[in-house]
């Protein structure tokens, strides 16, 4: 059994209106959106799901006892800026609605095929924080709000 690698087999592209199926997104939708995957940072996909715990004890009980709750995201995309048209850094504005569709395991290289495996995010943009430093390139974090229930398992249609 070999391990799987994440470089250079993530893609991400970043829609600016609804896919009309947000659990099957069709090859035209995702080739109309804009793909931000060239423009992150190594570490710029930040796709963090908690579920919060629900109390099951009663008063009589000597062990605490919980079952799974609501879930939530906080995901962020952090990019590069760039030198000429920045794109991606005029659409991702605060309150901007978008969609994040991430395709994982297969080259990003590879064009978008009916039958692929997409996760899409809903979600609505934060504050753009800028950043600076020595010895890297100035790049933006930018939070997305969940704006609905994400599709953690879509197939490109």
């Amino acid at each position: 059994m070999a391990d799987l690698i994440s470089d250079g087999m993530i893609r991400v592209t970043l829609l600016t209106s609804a896919p009309a199926n947000q659990n099957a997104p069709t090859v035209a939708e995702l080739n109309a959106g804009l793909r931000i995957d060239t423009l992150m940072t190594p570490d710029g996909l930040n796709i963090n799901p908690t579920t919060a715990r629900v109390d099951t004890s009663a008063l009589s009980s000597t062990f605490n006892t919980e079952k799974a709750g609501r879930r939530s995201f906080a995901n962020s995309v952090k990019l590069k800026k760039q030198d000429t048209a920045d794109t991606a850094y005029t659409t991702l504005v605060y309150q901007a609605l978008v969609w994040l569709v991430i395709r994982r395991g297969v080259a990003a290289a590879t064009a978008n095929t009916t039958g692929d495996k997409v996760e899409v995010y809903a979600s609505q943009c934060d504050q753009r924080v800028d950043s600076y430093g020595p010895n890297t390139v100035q790049a933006y974090e930018v939070g997305l709000a969940m704006t609905a229930d994400p599709s953690t398992s879509a197939v490109v249609a």
